[in-house]
């Protein structure tokens, strides 16, 4: 309780962070996790009900766009914490300019993970938000876009989409697919020639060339470290 009451504090005392939701109990943000829209949340592991990584998978769950911090004594569980894809795993008792650091990261990456996207479809322009991207399919001479909720056809060369969106972000892994390195699940073997690329929470496969692996695993160390 008192942890609490000083991260809360330390929290308020920031002019642009907003708290939504306090508990004790991780059945307690549970119960209402359909209820709340919050963009970052921080979680102890050692919680007296449920473990902190439990809690974690359900908010990943819920909200996969949303930061977890992970605020603990418990210096063992980093890997696992990394695993549900945790912004950074803070050790008691936190250090306020690293926990400030940390905000500081996660507002930068918000400010520009919201950026609009205006494209062209046979019905007339349709916007998206560059971080509701999952992957992009090119077809043609149109593209396929496809978010956790819509798959959207665009009158877009895959070539110009490309040039549209953040190239720290987006990689183009063959030359009919673009797919958002944020929103990876696994990579699996599938011919000799190329890799299937799952998604965290779409049943879409793009896929990946063997002769663009090395540059991909590249941007995808390149990007977690800057992310953590």
């Amino acid at each position: 309780k008192a942890f609490r009451k000083e991260l809360k504090g330390f929290l308020l005392s920031q002019s642009d962070v907003e708290i939504v939701f306090s508990a004790s109990r991780g059945e307690d943000l549970i119960k209402i996790i359909d209820q709340i829209e919050a963009e970052v949340f921080f979680i102890d592991i050692g919680l007296p009900d449920l473990s902190g990584l439990e809690v974690a998978r359900c908010v990943r769950d819920k909200w996969p766009e949303s930061d977890i911090v992970f605020i603990t004594s418990y210096r063992e569980f980093a890997r696992e914490a990394f695993e549900v894809y945790a912004t950074d795993y803070l050790t008691k008792p936190f250090d306020q300019d690293r926990l400030l650091k940390t905000l500081n990261l996660i507002k930068k990456r918000s400010t520009t993970s919201h950026t609009l996207i205006n494209f062209k479809t046979a019905q007339g322009q349709y916007i998206l938000r560059e971080n509701e991207i999952y992957f992009i399919e090119a077809q043609r001479k149109e593209s396929i876009i496809y978010t956790r909720d819509k798959i959207i056809t665009v009158n877009h060369l895959l070539n110009e989409i490309t040039k549209m969106l953040k190239r720290q972000i987006f990689f183009r892994t063959s030359r009919s697919y673009l797919v958002n390195v944020q929103k990876i699940d696994s990579i699996r073997p599938s011919s000799r020639s190329s890799y299937q690329i799952h998604f965290k929470d779409i049943d879409g496969i793009a896929y990946l060339t063997k002769n663009r692996y090395s540059e991909f695993r590249q941007l995808i160390k390149k990007f977690f470290r800057s992310s953590n």
